[in-house]
C-alpha cells in the first residue's frame, strides 16, 4: 500500500471474510484498472493462532471501526488515505461500486463457465461405440411389469428441500445393502454410489424423476434387464476421446395404465478410475447397447 493506493481499496486492506460470503461475488480482486489488490487464503489454525474467532468473522463490507482495526500502525493509511475516506452508507458501511467489468469473481466465473461446458459436452458430445440397440418392448415383451405407486408422503417439497428428502429417504433405503459408498449388485459386482451426487444430479435436472429412486434397490439388485456400453466423448475441450462404460439397470413398470421402462445408468471410465457419474429416466423403446442379462 502507498499513496497512490485507491482510498476504498486501502480500506479493505486485511479484510478477512468467509470463502462463501456474498462479499467476494463482486469485491474479489482486481477491482478496476491496474488494481494491486490481492487476496490469500487462511486456515483455521493461523486464524486461531492469531486469536481471532472463525465464529465471529464480520461479513460484508466493513465499517471505520473495522478498517481502522485491521490498519492500525499503517503509516501509509494513516498519512495518504484515512482523511480520503469518505463513501459509507446511512449503516456505516464502506460503499463503492467495483469499476465497470470488474464487479464480478473472476475464479468463480470461470469455475461455472467449465461446468456448463461440461454439462453441454456431456449432453451432447458423448457418443456410443455399439451402434447397436435393445429393442426394450421385444425383449421384455414377457415380463410382468410392477406397478407404480408413489408414496404420496415422499417428495412434496420443492428445489433444495426436495433433493435433501430424496437424498435421506434413498441412504436410509440402502442402509442393509451399502457399505463405504459401494453397493453389490445382482451379479455381486461392485457400484461405488454416491447418494447426494446422484439424487442432486437428477433433482436439479427435472424434478419429476426424484420419484423413481423408490426403485433404485430393486433396480439393482433385482432388474428385468442389464445392458451394458462404451461411449466416446467427441467434444472440443480436454475430455475428448475419453471413453465410459455405462451399465443400464432396466425395470419395467407400468405408470397411469401405460407400459414404461425405468433406467438406472452407473459409468465407469478405466481412462480416469476416479471418475464416476449416474442418471435415471424413463425409456418406452430402445436403449444403445449389449444385452448381457435378461431374467
Amino acid at each position: 500500500m502507498d499513496k497512490n493506493t485507491r482510498p476504498e481499496h486501502a480500506a479493505l486492506n486485511g479484510l478477512i471474510r468467509r470463502w462463501d460470503d456474498p462479499f467476494w461475488k463482486e469485491w474479489y480482486p482486481p477491482n478496476g484498472f491496474k488494481c494491486r489488490c490481492t487476496v490469500r487464503s487462511l486456515s483455521r489454525a493461523y486464524l486461531e493462532a492469531h486469536n481471532i474467532n472463525v465464529e465471529k468473522i464480520g461479513k460484508g463490507m466493513p465499517d471505520m471501526k473495522e478498517i481502522a482495526k485491521n490498519n492500525k500502525d499503517n503509516e501509509a493509511f494513516d498519512n495518504y488515505i484515512s482523511q480520503k475516506l469518505n463513501s459509507f452508507d446511512k449503516k456505516g458501511k464502506l460503499y463503492f461500486e467495483p469499476d465497470t467489468g470488474f464487479k464480478n469473481n473472476v475464479g468463480e466465473d470461470l469455475y461455472n463457465w467449465v461446468k456448463i461446458k461440461n454439462r453441454e459436452i456431456g449432453r451432447e458430445s458423448w457418443e456410443s461405440v455399439s451402434k447397436n440397440k435393445v429393442q426394450l418392448k421385444n425383449e421384455l415383451k414377457d415380463t410382468k411389469p410392477e406397478e407404480f405407486k408413489q408414496e404420496v408422503h415422499l417428495f412434496e417439497a420443492k428445489g433444495k428441500d426436495a433433493i435433501k428428502e430424496g437424498s435421506n429417504f434413498l441412504k436410509d433405503e440402502l442402509k442393509d445393502v451399502m457399505k463405504d459408498g459401494v453397493i453389490l449388485d445382482k451379479f455381486e459386482m461392485p457400484v461405488y454410489f454416491d447418494i447426494d451426487r446422484f439424487v442432486r444430479h437428477i433433482g436439479e435436472k427435472q424434478h419429476e424423476r426424484l420419484k423413481y429412486i423408490l426403485l433404485v434397490k430393486k433396480l439393482l439388485k433385482d432388474p428385468d434387464a442389464v445392458i451394458t456400453d462404451v461411449m466416446v466423448a467427441t467434444g472440443k475441450l480436454k475430455i475428448r476421446g475419453m471413453t465410459k462404460i455405462p451399465k443400464k439397470y432396466v425395470k419395467k413398470i407400468k405408470v397411469g395404465g401405460k407400459d414404461y421402462f425405468v433406467c438406472l445408468v452407473t459409468n465407469f471410465s478405466k481412462a480416469s478410475p476416479d471418475y464416476t457419474g449416474w442418471t435415471m429416466f424413463l425409456e418406452q423403446k430402445e436403449l444403445n447397447g449389449m444385452l448381457i442379462y435378461r431374467k
